[in-house]
């Protein structure tokens, strides 16, 4: 058996909850967090939430998967069924980073339901996404930035690299102080106090009592960036 539960490994469903992000939503988001913290040997505990955001509440009766089931089990498998991928650059942005999760999550797949949470309050698979969000950012993306599709090689132009998806910047302004924090570290955050006319490298907390309209981004080491988003104040 090869699995590939919709919940995690569907590939054309969107990122997020944005007008923006390309894709479906009837099996919920998916982003490349939620790709990596797939659990083969415990399927329900994937689907938390449903596409509105309401927890989905346990079912004492469902039926785990018995020791001799787990042994079945030969991969796990990402999907991207493409009929909304109208576009090369449209099918690696759904694909890359998400896959790079799967294939973590296929390399280590036994993770127990009920994970121990240790002293900074984190359970196991939140330290292992810590682990694994750092490498991307500060190594695995920037390699991105080189590797041509094979299959489409001759239909994109030199050093195309594959269009994988840049994550917005968190950002919030807490008592006059704009605050951004990233998805992968080693990604640059930038903020604009203009509207997006002027951008600014973000190091720390900045003042924002007299700003105009605040966006952020994330810029790569090759100097990609991500959506814009206005920050609400």
């Amino acid at each position: 058996m090869v699995l590939s539960h919709a919940t995690n490994l569907y590939f054309d469903l969107a990122y997020n909850k944005h007008p923006d992000e390309v894709g479906y939503h009837w099996a919920g988001y998916t982003d490349t967090k939620k790709a990596f913290e797939y659990r083969p040997f415990n399927i329900y505990a994937n689907g938390k939430i449903d596409k509105l955001g309401n927890p989905v509440e346990w079912n004492p009766n469902w039926v785990s998967l018995t020791e001799e089931g787990k042994r079945n089990v030969v991969g796990l498998q990402g999907q991207l069924f493409s009929e909304n991928s109208k576009s090369p650059e449209i099918m690696e942005y759904l694909v890359f980073p998400k896959l790079l999760g799967v294939a973590e999550r296929a390399w280590v797949t036994n993770m127990p339901a009920e994970l121990p949470i240790d002293q900074s309050g984190k359970t196991p698979m939140d330290q292992a996404w810590d682990t694994f969000s750092n490498t991307l950012g500060q190594f695995a993306l920037s390699k991105l930035e080189y590797i041509q599709p094979v299959d489409i090689y001759e239909q994109l132009p030199p050093q195309h690299g594959v269009n994988y998806r840049i994550p917005l910047p968190g950002a919030v302004v807490d008592a006059g102080k704009l605050k951004i924090n990233t998805r992968f570290p080693g990604l640059r955050n930038q903020y604009s106090l203009d509207g997006g006319s002027t951008w600014l490298p973000y190091y720390a907390p900045v003042d924002v009592n007299h700003a105009g309209t605040i966006k952020t981004r994330s810029v790569t080491v090759s100097g990609r960036n991500s959506r814009t988003e206005a920050v609400q104040q």
